[in-house]
């Protein structure tokens, strides 16, 4: 028997692979986020879409790699391994947008503890990565802060655990290395900076967030989405569907679900129409 969260793994410009269909055979039995948020064996929670936007710079730069990797087609092994390079390149051009940084100085307010970041890993014009100018901002508005990238080992990284749990730091900032294997239940709120298409990602971060503690009443999200009109290029049109294919499965479970629905029905109508 095997018993997984998340058997299968979507990455942008890779076909689903199940594996462990192959082991295994087929899933037998489901239990989703939903079902154990009404069992009470998670806590609910609510899910905030902060609305940011490419500068003319990023959108040229999204539009030339794009269609860089629209050409690269064929299965030449040398031409899927630049591909391979693009479409990271995008992902972290998508997970650093400038206006992410503007859109979190606007939404935090006061301090809150058991807090986490997940950040993109591209630098910027200066050189600094995103996670540098995420510490910075928290730490100018007063919070204590702790880090977790490859670039700690496992004893710092635990270290760094221990701290938050004990309340002497108030939020950890990282790049992907929360997405799963993590387990703190003191978790309340999660700012998402940087995403990858992977459903198994959606799933590992929510349940970063979601475990039950005492004292926790619910979970808040924040989740840095790339806006934009459908009727814009091609390209675009594909990142917009993307991003809100992430958005709808989000929305699904959250507390304040109807609101969200009703504020962007027109998107999710547009991706059934897809369908």
């Amino acid at each position: 028997m095997g018993l997984s969260a998340t058997p299968y793994d979507q990455f942008e410009g890779a076909k689903e692979k199940r594996y462990l269909e192959d082991y295994f055979g087929k899933i037998v039995s489901t239990y989703s986020i939903g079902e154990a948020i009404k069992d009470k064996w998670l806590t609910k929670y609510e899910y905030h879409v902060v609305e940011t936007y490419m500068n003319d710079n990023e959108l040229k730069e999204y539009e030339d790699l794009s269609e860089s990797i629209r050409k690269l087609q064929g299965d030449d092994p040398d031409m899927a391994a630049i591909k391979a390079i693009k479409l990271f390149e995008r992902a972290r051009l998508i997970g650093s947008i400038e206006d992410k940084l503007h859109k979190l100085k606007d939404i935090i307010r006061e301090k809150t503890a058991n807090t986490l970041v997940y950040c993109g890993d591209a630098k910027d014009d200066f050189g600094l990565k995103q996670i540098e100018n995420v510490s910075k901002i928290f730490n100018e508005r007063g919070w204590n802060t702790g880090k977790i990238t490859a670039d700690e080992s496992p004893k710092e990284r635990k270290k760094t655990i221990e701290n938050l749990k004990d309340g002497l730091i108030d939020i950890i900032v990282s790049i992907r290395v929360l997405d799963e294997g993590v387990n703190i239940p003191s978790v309340e709120r999660a700012y998402i900076l940087a995403s990858r298409r992977s459903e198994r990602e959606y799933i590992q971060r929510r349940g970063r967030v979601l475990r039950l503690s005492n004292n926790k009443d619910k979970a808040i999200i924040y989740d840095f989405v790339v806006m934009g009109a459908f009727s814009s290029s091609k390209n675009f049109n594909n990142l917009h569907k993307a991003e809100f294919e992430r958005v709808r499965t989000f929305a699904k479970d959250a507390s304040n679900k109807d609101s969200l629905y009703i504020k962007y029905e027109n998107y999710f109508n547009l991706l059934d129409e897809d369908d």
